[in-house]
């Protein structure tokens, strides 16, 4: 397709599958007089240095798509103390468009609102009238002029119009979308997803926290799911609307039909679909039926032939993955761990010498009924600490926990199906969890955990979590001595305040929280390239 030449543009997060673009677009002539390293840039040092950026906390890189889906350049920031320096080019066929100053406005407002930063600096040297011009256009102002790398240089500083800061303090958020593109904010987003007891809530979880970030871009977004009075309280209570299938055969030909009839009626253009049941051939028929389709995975059960594969799971990277057509793109790792916005951003955790509360979270259900067991364990430990229990909403026996509860002779909180965690988990010194989902919201807040493996395909990111040091797993929730086992990593745990504070930084620097934001942007700008490419 032609290049519309509108000057808009969307910035989608860089991935591994951009390493080479970019290192040709460095290495283009014009872009290399303009860097005060002139220099050619062999690809391997080039790669390492990709690699080593993206995995950086402290530096982001955007690729610049226009109207019509194309790659058109990057825009690169990297954060010094309360400023990040910004980098920028533009493909050398895509210039005098303005795609350039549309990179450079949006990326800095963007980051200023996202990052804690104050302000934007950018580094042009002095006889490169053009390029400054450009960074003028887009709201920057000239500061002074400086030396870099023995080359005179304008400095210019941009701060936007409210240095990212809501008037609450709280860190705002907005799209990578140019605000008079139209286009970006239609289209419904149906997200496909079931939660039960046997099939826990951390599906239907991150579905909503995604659609919480697609919500911040403007977008739209509806729920599908089976008929759970529990679900569906939950979506609403979570601000979105929803529909349910009725009695049918999840994930059969009847749930396909209305799937797409659900689709259809609200306009929606992506369907997300998040279960371990749906199949290849269910995904195959949305993708054929015109939808861009992104299918959230926990395993890797068949080759995939929708555009778009997410899993946030810890040892995602190390699983078979494969693809039926060869634009599907993959988001593996715990980058993009979608958690919900509570946990976009964090306070700071301080380690204590001694525990003073211990979190006890087993998931939405508790198959083998330990909750009692736990809490009766705990009571018998000699240290002074109070009990916080998460009762799950599909959870059969709350009488039976809550009698034992009442018989304990230390302190124990029941709080039941809450909406916000992030709280119970910063006040806790120590969690006792269940090995899925909630694993990635308590290393975000870098609470040290004893862990309980649930079902067997949680062993891949436990073993990750154990080995990256931030928990210690104690078996299987079926094994005899399990609650003996729990008891005595509890002890180990609270004698050790050296050790938690190496598991609390060990979390942390495994999950940054921004995956949801991550996944919703790389959703977004790749709706509109395949778009383009119809």
């Amino acid at each position: 397709m032609a290049d519309s030449g509108s000057g808009r543009v969307i910035l989608r997060p860089a991935s591994r599958r951009d390493c080479r673009r970019l290192w040709e677009w460095r290495n283009e002539q014009a872009a290399r007089e303009a860097s005060f390293n002139e220099g050619y840039i062999p690809y391997k040092q080039h790669e390492h240095w990709f690699a080593c950026r993206l995995a950086d906390p402290n530096a982001s890189i955007f690729i610049a798509l226009n109207a019509d889906g194309c790659e058109v350049g990057y825009v690169r920031f990297d954060i010094v103390g309360e400023e990040a320096e910004i980098s920028v080019s533009i493909d050398k066929a895509k210039r005098g468009r303005g795609y350039g100053m549309a990179a450079i406005k949006i990326g800095s407002d963007h980051f200023l609102k996202t990052k804690p930063v104050q302000r934007i600096v950018a580094h042009v040297k002095r006889t490169n009238t053009s390029s400054a011009a450009v960074f003028e256009r887009a709201g920057f102002v000239l500061r002074g002029y400086r030396q870099t790398g023995g080359i005179e240089a304008c400095e210019l500083v941009y701060e936007g119009k409210t240095n990212g800061r809501s008037k609450n303090g709280q860190i705002d958020r907005s799209p990578l979308v140019d605000s008079d593109d139209e286009d970006m904010r239609e289209g419904c987003i149906l997200f496909r997803v079931d939660a039960a007891p046997d099939i826990g809530l951390g599906h239907l979880q991150r579905c909503l926290s995604l659609a919480a970030a697609l919500r911040d871009f403007n977008t739209d977004c509806l729920f599908l799911t089976n008929e759970e009075q529990i679900v569906h309280h939950r979506i609403k209570r979570f601000g979105f609307d929803g529909r349910t299938l009725g009695a049918i055969e999840p994930w059969g030909a009847d749930d396909l039909t209305q799937t797409m009839a659900v689709a259809a009626a609200h306009k929606c253009g992506a369907i997300v679909v998040d279960s371990d049941y749906e199949g290849a051939g269910y995904l195959s028929q949305l993708r054929n039926a015109g939808y861009y389709v992104v299918a959230i995975e926990d395993t890797a059960p068949h080759p995939f032939p929708c555009q778009l594969v997410v899993n946030g799971d810890a040892h995602a990277r190390q699983l078979p993955y494969q693809a039926i057509s060869e634009d599907t793109q993959f988001l593996l790792g715990p980058e993009y761990s979608i958690l919900r916005r509570e946990f976009w951003e964090v306070p700071p955790r301080v380690i204590s010498e001694h525990v003073d509360r211990i979190l006890v979270t087993l998931g939405g259900a508790d198959p083998y009924n330990i909750m009692p067991r736990v809490i009766n364990v705990l009571d018998t430990l000699p240290e002074a600490f109070s009990v916080s229990v998460i009762i799950g909403p599909f959870f059969d026996n709350f009488s039976q926990v809550q009698a034992v509860a009442q018989r304990a002779q230390r302190g124990i909180t029941l709080v039941r199906a809450p909406d916000s965690v992030r709280d119970l988990m910063m006040e806790a010194g120590l969690a006792i969890s269940a090995g899925g989902q909630t694993l990635y919201e308590l290393a975000r807040v870098g609470c040290p955990t004893v862990a309980v493996r649930m079902a067997s395909n949680q062993d891949g990111q436990l073993a990750v979590f154990e080995d990256a040091g931030f928990l210690r797993i104690v078996g299987h929730a079926e094994n005899d001595d399990i609650v003996e086992a729990i008891g005595a990593a509890v002890r180990t745990s609270l004698a050790d305040p050296q050790a938690r504070a190496a598991m609390s930084v060990a979390g942390k620097r495994l999950i940054d929280g921004q995956g949801a934001v991550r996944v919703a942007q790389t959703i977004l700008a790749e709706r509109v390239r395949a778009q383009g490419n119809r």
